[in-house]
């Protein structure tokens, strides 16, 4: 998961926006369906795709679907 993280900081750090929330929303649907003992730490890995997925939304100027994945990053993150 590492590693996906890597790739979508390093696309956004390249201005490659769109490519990034591709990626971050490809890997959001397989972490959905990994169990916890696959992915001891999955609701920290969730809250950082939404995060992810947030920020490039805001730099698309999608602002409405940027707060939507930020507030559930901050929802799941106090749930931690």
């Amino acid at each position: 998961m590492l590693n996906w993280i890597h790739l979508w900081n390093l696309d956004q750090s390249k201005e490659r926006y769109e490519e990034s929330l591709q990626k971050a929303k490809k890997t959001l649907k397989t972490v959905e369906n990994m169990n916890e003992d696959q992915l001891q730490n999955k609701a920290e890995i969730l809250a950082n795709i939404h995060s992810q997925i947030g920020n490039a939304y805001l730099e698309l100027g999608k602002y409405n679907e940027s707060l939507k994945h930020h507030e559930e990053d901050l929802k799941i993150s106090k749930e931690k």
